[in-house]
């Protein structure tokens, strides 16, 4: 694989004398690897740039570093590198261009995006690319990127949480009534595998909210309030107590 061989060039780079530079050339031709690999039209090319990615990942934190061997560390390549790397060269718009019906893929899209979370890096205009990735796609598309979007939600930030949001508000508005029922699909798991509480009562208010629309057909506002009721009976009391006496005052 590719990482076995850039490991064994770092290996034999680390006995020359200026083993830093060369180090960081070899890094760099990586990069440029991956890239030419996710630019290929192959699946196989696509999926092993991102295996690639993941090999790569672990050498980016800090906490998983070792101590020994620091030869065959990538050093020269730190988390901030990396995101330079991923937004100068659109990486985002590449992986999410084609393939997102394939949920194996869509798996291994799934870490990259996390450590651009965790590293802060994962923008309005990011989370926006995510979203209209599967806006009037495929409905293999649709489904994978709604799972994604449910997995990440748990880490996104207030402010990335509320924009998820408002693109459920926003997506009511010109979905079919098969859209309607995949947002709704979406919005219930959020908050049915919420076992703490703290989504349940962001989803109880958009569903509350649409159940009392008088612009939705009555189909779609039986659906919400059927999904309002059943996240009712998954929540925690304090949330469904909460958020009760809230509408009652």
């Amino acid at each position: 694989s590719l990482s076995a061989v850039i490991k064994w060039l770092r290996y034999l780079a680390s006995r020359l004398p200026n083993s830093d530079r060369a180090c960081r050339d070899l890094d760099e031709l990586r990069l440029k690897m991956i890239l030419r690999l996710l630019q290929t039209n192959s699946f196989s090319g696509k999926m092993n740039a991102l295996n690639e990615v993941h090999k790569l990942l672990p050498s980016l934190i800090p906490i998983h570093r070792s101590t020994l061997n620091r030869s065959d560390d990538s050093e020269g390549l730190t988390p901030e590198k990396f995101i330079q790397w991923i937004q100068e060269h659109q990486i985002l718009d590449i992986v999410l261009r084609d393939c997102l019906h394939q949920p194996q893929y869509v798996e291994k899209l799934e870490r990259i995006l996390r450590f651009m979370i965790k590293e802060q890096a994962l923008s309005r205009n990011d989370l926006a690319k995510i979203w209209n990735a599967s806006c009037g796609k495929h409905e293999a598309i649709e489904k994978n990127v709604h799972d994604l979007l449910a997995k990440l939600a748990w880490d996104f930030s207030p402010e990335q949480l509320e924009q998820l949001f408002d693109c459920f508000r926003e997506s009511w508005t010109k979905a079919s009534k098969k859209q309607r029922e995949k947002l709704l699909e979406l919005i219930r798991r959020l908050a049915e595998d919420d076992k703490e509480g703290l989504m349940a009562n962001k989803v109880l208010e958009l569903l509350w909210n649409i159940s009392h629309d008088k612009l939705f057909p009555n189909e779609i506002i039986d659906q919400a309030l059927a999904a309002h009721l059943k996240i009712l009976d998954y929540s925690c009391l304090p949330v469904s107590k909460d958020f009760l006496l809230k509408k009652i005052h």
